[in-house]
């Protein structure tokens, strides 16, 4: 019997260190991914400031398309302004949940909480994509989940 089990365990073990390897080796595969395309960033930021400087591009024009730039990765990348969005949606949804709690509910102010709660979702599995997308891995290995 002990047998038996020691050699339960020492499967259970193998099996978690290689779903762990697993987990090692898609955060390598996505760091990869995501060196390139900062590599690739890198590149072409620095085209776009070589065609100002060559006077190729007007300053106008370069500022332009610098502000939208760095608009797009503030708000997409920045996990600041990620949070900020997600507390004020979090914000109405407390007030839909409260306004819910009273007797006169209106159809409309149940439909705007529905569209709330959808608002929520998206926003928390935006916030779930951004942190596998950084540091943190979570990986579904059967019904166990890796950390690394």
């Amino acid at each position: 019997m002990q047998t038996r089990f020691h050699g339960l365990f020492l499967g259970f073990g193998v099996a978690c260190e290689i779903s762990q390897l697993n987990c090692l080796l898609e955060q390598y595969k996505h760091e990869t991914e995501c060196n390139a395309i900062t590599g690739q960033t890198r590149e072409g930021k620095m085209q776009h400031h070589q065609s100002l400087m060559d006077g190729v591009l007007l300053t106008d024009e370069f500022m332009n398309g610098d502000l939208v730039s760095h608009e797009h990765e503030t708000y997409y990348k920045h996990p600041t302004a990620f949070e900020g969005e997600l507390r004020a949606i979090i914000r109405k949804f407390s007030e839909v949940v409260k306004a819910a709690g009273e007797p006169l509910v209106r159809l409309k102010e149940a439909e705007e909480g529905v569209i709330t709660a959808q608002l929520l979702h998206d926003a928390a599995m935006s916030l779930l994509d951004w942190t596998v997308g950084s540091s943190t891995i979570v990986v579904e290995a059967g019904r166990r989940f890796c950390f690394v």
